[in-house]
């Protein structure tokens, strides 16, 4: 079994940073406690589809940080952090990350520049032995989007590759704070009932595409094919 530890971080320990920074000192004091080779994050608006599946099956020794990108880039909402000096190192380089690179996405964006995957300006060129770049690369280990981060489809903004399909282990409703809350309770209730009815079957006849392709061939909420690309189902739709 796993052990599921749930934590306040004060907001003095914030530093008057948003609370999304808050997986930092908490990954720290894990990482002190040295009782966890592996550590798991989730955000809370993510959970559980399939209990069938051991997530540690995700975990290989090639890297420190596991986790996904989307349309965006990287995903620091779901991921594996290996208890090592690597990962110390690296919540620290994240949290002395100049606030000029913390937009749009607070601590997420913070990683994107530490690994270069950042467009805008390069963190490596302010401090090139600090924010060694080659370093996190070589530390950090991508994962397939559906393997441990899917997202439902209205935040998947018809990206097939993000969108979650019947057999994914972990559903995410990442920026469900900007919608109304009534949208986000409808959508997380009906993912929940999903997963309390999974037969553990898993849908791979509908091939990942590109999120330009998919919004080319066709509109995602129209109920027809284009271009042999199926659309979702109508109750995938939401």
């Amino acid at each position: 079994g796993y052990d599921l530890i749930i934590d306040e971080i004060p907001s003095t320990e914030l530093e008057g940073r948003q609370p999304v920074w808050g997986k930092i000192p908490f990954l720290r004091k894990l990482i002190h406690l040295k009782r966890y080779q592996w550590l798991m994050w989730m955000d809370m608006d993510a959970f559980f589809m399939r209990f069938d599946l051991p997530i540690h099956e995700l975990i290989t020794n090639d890297g420190d940080l596991i986790l996904a990108r989307d349309f965006n880039g990287i995903n620091f909402g779901v991921f594996f952090l290996r208890s090592s000096p690597y990962s110390t190192e690296l919540l620290s380089q994240m949290w002395s990350v100049p606030e000029q690179f913390w937009e749009p996405f607070q601590e997420q964006s913070a990683l994107s520049a530490l690994v270069g995957d950042y467009s805008k300006q390069k963190l490596e060129d302010s401090d090139p032995v600090k924010y060694n770049t080659t370093l996190h690369q070589q530390h950090i280990m991508y994962v397939r989007q559906r393997d441990m981060n899917s997202y439902g489809a209205w935040f998947a903004q018809g990206n097939r590759t993000a969108m979650w399909r019947e057999g994914d282990r972990i559903v995410h409703f990442p920026g469900c704070e900007l919608f109304p809350i009534s949208k986000c309770e409808y959508v997380m209730g009906k993912f929940y009932e999903k997963m309390l009815n999974d037969s553990g079957t898993e849908d791979d006849g509908i091939s990942d595409v590109p999120a330009q392709v998919y919004f080319s061939a066709h509109n995602i909420y129209n109920g027809t094919e284009s271009h042999g690309i199926k659309l979702i189902s109508d109750d995938m739709r939401y």
